[in-house]
């Protein structure tokens, strides 16, 4: 006669007897009925949620419960116990296909519940390596270890479907299962073995190690469990002692088992409290697999996507080649959390070619509010956040000291434990004078970022942006954290419409890259903005955004790569002829140095259509005279003094976005005629707004560098270059700005001439090596920016620097590289005669 069922076994019975695998909360009505059905008996379906662990068990089930599910499973129980008489050969086998179906029906579990489709999912190479090494070792047990969101449960997924399907590994069978399979409230097994064998149908009387060692031992085959769903959420404090004993006790019966190997996964903060119990045990530590990426700070052993890796997932989800990727977004998404988001944002809109954080903030902000406020509760979570960034003086410090916050810990126990579980939180312990400090910092820093900006908004939330601005510049010096809140604070106001604002952030001292990336970002901002909310246009007119953009515009920072990227977004959010005009003019200044026909041609003609008769540096007439000097026609051969004689000069020390683009169009054109009739352009401008070159702004110290390189190159006796005394006053000054070139916001392009200056200046007291060295700099910041007419003047520079130091080789040979050069670009012929004038 059969013995009855313990509730371990109950369980196991019930779902062979309904044909489930892998129970979830909609089985439990199902499973209900059946009994009702089956013995007209009538058990609830909470009931039946309490013997699975879907629901809390407050008390013991009662006699007339486990009487009553005894029963139900009485016949599969007898027949189950039946089996135990099987030869072994057919026993074995029906373990193994047993083992096989029961992994199958997990993994397709878990693919089912894949945050994005499985099939997008990209294989860890690192995982797959190790696993094979903890095969082939001598360790019983690996676990993968690291904060939510990286992947675990595709990890084991994926090894489970690989170890199912992989020839290599056949003849080794493997158990996919659950932690909540065999662990839940109201009922916990005799021990993790004893369940395996009812799960598998290994008769009772059988030792499961001895039994596996049988059957395996002959071919050196291996039993391979894989385990998953330890979250801490899922269990309370007293099951979760349990789960982690039931497990410990299943691995010391491993002792001298090499045909056993166990391997599961678990979060940093469930790992942390698991170790601390097996760490006292030699055997328990020397069994363990750590794997080759474990990191004891972290306590993590799963790494980063690797750089292949997320080509490959972006190649999957139908975003690599139809987007350009920013390296910045690339590197944000080798931490996985951020891919199902990204998926997300794939589906809304598949325009990604953004070169700024932008779709970066976007997914921590859809991150913060699945994790922390979907969830429901987050008051309490809000309150810690809150107190970290006061304790940490509003983020001048790392961490918080977790003594300071003892307080805001007791009121809510479970919302801080959840953070830690959640990977929000993370507490670490410093040493200090031999007594251990415990500090309690963000795991990740633009989570903190995020509610440093929400608590520094609350606190000025009644400013129009001003004080904000100003708080963050005074407080935030020399601190990646100040970029960080500006950015947070532009989304804020472009996502709400309060665009004037805008104005105030270009009030604080920003350098030239920091001021090209973040009108980059609003416009950036506010095209993704537009896709969504029809009324952008509108906002952006009526708070005269592109007046704002174009005069923070007027430094021309031609060699960052930012500047120009910034200018071709702002074409995309505007209808404005005037803006049009504008912008089409900036980049018609890249045209001109790039010196591409087909480039000025195609800008001419655009600029032509928009009909800017009313400047008097017409645009669309200054790149007909380019391409006539290019093409070799004469043209308006007075066009440049006419075009000198009708430009604004009133003598006022502000300069507006008209001027500054419409002075820069002139003094490029002039280099088309010659050095002296740029160097002409430049003095006429100086003399005329002389109280706007007694400032020393970007644009002025711009056009000084360009002045002050061309009145070098000119020869002493040229009768308008200036006086040697006054010469040498100008190279003082803008070496003495160069050297500060954080404090007077120095762009790179100006800076560029100012070395190309120097060098003529080292090449006059015979420094030719040093000179030639300068000179080479100069041509790979220019070429790098397709600059190409510096890149002509650069190799004049050189070849004149050679010819005076007799080096006539070195000569030969940059003569033909210039050449080279001209055809690779698509330079004129026609231009090559000036270019190629002798050297004086």
């Amino acid at each position: 006669m059969n013995e009855t069922p313990t509730l371990n076994e109950i369980k196991s019975l019930i779902l062979a007897k309904t044909g489930i695998s892998i129970p979830t909360p909609c089985d439990c009505k199902r499973i209900s009925l059946e009994i009702s059905k089956t013995l007209g008996k009538n058990l609830s379906e909470t009931t039946i949620k309490r013997l699975f662990g879907f629901a809390n068990a407050k008390h013991s089930f009662s006699k007339f419960t486990v009487t009553t599910l005894a029963e139900f499973v009485s016949d599969q129980h007898a027949a189950m116990t039946d089996k135990g008489v099987l030869a072994a050969n057919d026993g074995w086998q029906h373990v193994r296909d047993k083992a096989s179906a029961i992994s199958s029906l997990t993994v397709k579990t878990f693919k089912n519940r894949s945050s994005i489709p499985y099939e997008l999912t990209v294989p860890r190479k690192f995982s797959e390596e190790d696993f094979d090494l903890f095969l082939a070792s001598e360790q019983s047990y690996m676990c993968f270890i690291s904060q939510p969101g990286y992947g675990k449960s595709i990890i084991l997924t994926q090894l489970a479907e690989r170890f199912l399907t992989t020839p290599a590994y056949e003849g080794n069978p493997t158990l996919f299962i659950t932690a909540h399979s065999f662990f839940s409230e109201g009922f916990v097994p005799v021990s993790l073995g004893e369940h395996i064998k009812s799960l598998l149908g290994i008769p009772s009387h059988e030792n499961l190690a001895t039994y596996i060692t049988r059957h395996l031992a002959p071919t050196k085959g291996k039993f391979v469990i894989f385990m998953d769903g330890f979250s801490d959420h899922e269990f309370t404090n007293d099951l979760k002692t349990q789960v982690f004993e039931g497990l410990i006790n299943f691995l010391c019966t491993l002792e001298n088992v090499p045909h056993i190997k166990v391997v599961f996964a678990m979060r940093s903060a469930t790992w942390i409290r698991f170790y601390n119990k097996v760490r006292h045990s030699s055997y328990l530590k020397k069994k363990w697999f750590q794997g080759s990426f474990y990191n004891s700070n972290e306590v993590s052993n799963v790494p980063l996507l690797t750089g292949e890796e997320v080509d490959q997932l972006l190649s999957r989800i139908n975003l690599a080649g139809k987007a350009t990727i920013s390296p910045e977004l690339k590197a944000q998404l080798k931490f996985p959390f951020h891919i199902p988001f990204l998926y997300q944002l794939k589906d809304e809109d598949s325009y990604f070619s953004y070169f700024t954080s932008v779709i970066s903030h976007e997914l921590v902000s859809r991150f913060v509010y699945d994790k922390i406020y979907l969830p429901g509760e987050y008051t309490q979570k809000l309150i810690f956040f809150r107190k970290i960034i006061t304790v940490t003086d509003y983020g001048k410090l790392s961490a918080a000291l977790k003594d300071e916050l003892l307080d805001e810990i007791r009121l809510d126990v479970k919302a801080y434990a959840e953070l830690l579980s959640d990977g929000i939180l993370i507490e670490e312990t410093e040493i200090s004078d031999r007594h251990p400090k415990e500090y309690i910092r963000f795991v990740h820093p633009h989570i903190f970022e995020y509610f440093l900006f929400l608590e520094l908004l609350e606190k000025f939330t009644v400013s129009d942006g001003k004080a904000f601005f100003e708080f963050v510049s005074k407080t935030y010096t020399n601190n990646q954290t100040r970029f960080e809140l500006y950015q947070w604070m532009i989304r804020y106001l472009v996502r709400n419409g309060e665009l004037s604002s805008l104005r105030h952030l270009f009030k604080t001292d920003l350098d030239s890259f920091e001021k090209n990336y973040l009108i980059l970002f609003i416009a950036e901002s506010l095209y993704y903005r537009s896709k969504s909310c029809p009324d952008t246009y509108l906002l952006i007119d009526q708070h005269d955004l592109h007046d704002i953009m174009l005069n923070q515009l007027m430094h021309f920072d031609l060699v960052d790569s930012m500047y120009r990227e910034a200018i071709i977004m702002l074409l995309q959010i505007t209808e404005n002829p005037k803006y049009l005009t504008a912008y089409h003019s900036i980049l018609l200044i890249f045209d001109l140095l790039t010196s591409n026909v087909r480039q000025i041609t195609f800008r001419g003609n655009l600029l032509e259509g928009l009909q800017p008769q009313s400047w008097p540096a017409n645009p669309a007439k200054v790149s007909l005279n380019a391409l006539d000097h290019m093409l070799g026609n004469a043209g308006e051969i007075n066009f440049i003094d006419d075009l000198r004689n009708t430009m604004p000069l009133r003598d006022s020390a502000e300069l507006t976005w008209q001027e500054g683009v419409q002075y820069t169009l002139a003094i490029m054109l002039s280099l088309f005629y010659s050095e002296e009739e740029m160097f002409k352009t430049l003095k006429h401008l100086f003399e005329k707004r002389r109280r706007l070159f007694s400032r020393r702004t970007p644009f002025t110290i711009f056009n000084m560098s360009v002045f002050a390189l061309v009145n070098s190159w000119l020869r002493p006796d040229h009768p308008d270059r200036l006086p040697m005394e006054k010469s040498k006053k100008l190279e003082r000054i803008l070496f003495m700005l160069d050297q500060g070139k954080l404090r007077f916001r120095i762009t790179n392009f100006t800076a560029a001439n100012i070395k190309l200056m120097y060098a003529i200046s080292l090449k006059d007291s015979g420094q030719f090596e040093a000179a030639h060295r300068l000179c080479l700099e100069c041509m790979e910041v220019y070429k790098r920016n397709r600059l190409n007419l510096s890149c002509l003047f650069t190799y004049r520079l050189i070849i004149k620097i050679l010819i005076e130091k007799g080096d006539f080789k070195k000569v030969e040979e940059y003569n033909c590289e210039r050449h080279r050069f001209i055809e690779e670009n698509g330079i004129s012929g026609k231009l090559q005669p000036f270019m190629n004038e002798s050297i004086k």
